[in-house]
């Protein structure tokens, strides 16, 4: 919240100890009257930045953008849902809204682990994101040792995702410093996943012991994102399609 603090007021110099003889006239006051005392100026109008309208944000469909749950899931995949897409784009007072980057350090979250940061697309001055979440469900055989008839194992999975829409030329080297981040942070190395050139990295699962995968795809003016989780870690083959397509979606060429 900003607060405006505003200090008005008068001041007297050397208020002198005056005397007059006896019936003289009494010297003048040197205090200004009221006619001529100086108005006080009104303080600026400054906007909070917490009135600010930087972003709109909207929940679309995913035929406007996004990974519709049937495009990623495996066949046999069952009980699938997609929470969003949520479409970010400027708001009015976009270009009044902080404009600077956070550190690339690893104390700040990173874009994927925050989905919805307000702050980190205003910085980036993006002209669109859309982010969401694809889960689904697998019923695992039982293994051989065990009854034809003993329960299968649910197996959950998850894909967070985002795109990020930059100016043409990426101005404000976003490219550059999602790179950074991924590789300090989460130990990315490139790799060719999918037939795409891709930065992996691992984050800590939510729903195991161990890591999950991180992606980074780019292209000339836009980058996306897949944080892939679940209760078991996919196989390179599965991460391999689930990257490709995604890529295609997310990152048309």
């Amino acid at each position: 919240m900003v607060r405006l603090m505003v200090a008005a007021g008068l001041t007297v110099a050397g208020a002198a100890a005056c005397t007059s003889s006896a019936g003289g006239p009494a010297p003048a006051s040197t205090r200004p009257s009221a006619a001529t005392a100086p108005t006080s100026r009104p303080a600026p109008v400054l906007t909070p930045l917490d009135t600010l309208r930087c972003v709109v944000q909207r929940t679309i469909t995913t035929d406007r953008g996004g990974l519709p749950p049937d495009s990623v899931k495996p066949a046999e995949a069952v009980g699938a849902a997609t929470e969003g897409p949520v479409e970010t784009v400027p708001g009015a007072d976009a270009a009044a809204c902080p404009g600077a980057l956070p550190a690339a350090g690893c104390d700040e979250p990173s874009p994927w682990s925050r989905p919805g940061d307000e702050r980190f697309f205003t910085a980036s001055r993006a002209t669109r994101r859309v982010e969401g979440v694809v889960t689904w469900s697998l019923v695992s055989k039982p293994p051989p040792s065990q009854s034809a008839a003993a329960d299968g194992v649910n197996d959950l999975q998850s894909i967070g995702y985002g795109v990020l829409n930059l100016k043409r030329g990426d101005p404000g080297r976003v490219l550059a410093y999602l790179e950074r981040v991924v590789r300090q942070c989460d130990s990315a190395i490139p790799l060719s996943v999918g037939g795409r050139r891709a930065l992996v990295g691992t984050v800590t699962s939510q729903f195991r012991q161990g890591p999950a995968d991180v992606v980074l795809l780019t292209s000339q003016d836009a980058a996306a994102w897949l944080l892939l989780d679940g209760t078991t870690q996919l196989s390179d083959t599965e991460l391999a399609r689930i990257v490709s397509v995604a890529a295609s979606r997310l990152l048309p060429s």
